[in-house]
């Protein structure tokens, strides 16, 4: 089942972000499973939209790969929605 991931993350910056997508962008584009990744501001924070084959997929990646280097930056704590997709249109 596709899936929507979203973060909305209070208290992270374009920087954390600018910082930890470099360090990740790559694995996130070889990553199975992996479709689309999109990201900008919010009130008080940033947000980031992620849409991924399977929850499988993305569990796998998040707390495999990004949560370590979240801590690392200096990425306050989130929990990421994750919400069921009908349909993916892409150019």
């Amino acid at each position: 089942m596709t899936i929507e991931a979203r973060s909305e993350i209070q208290g992270m910056t374009k920087e954390q972000y600018d910082r930890a997508i470099s360090q990740v962008g790559d694995q996130l584009r070889q990553a199975p499973g992996f479709i689309h990744h999109v990201a900008g501001p919010m009130d008080g924070g940033y947000r980031v939209v992620e849409i991924w084959a399977s929850p499988e997929d993305f569990d796998r990646f998040i707390q495999g790969t990004v949560m370590p280097l979240a801590q690392q930056v200096g990425i306050p704590p989130f929990e990421p929605k994750i919400l069921p997709v009908d349909n993916v249109v892409t150019r």
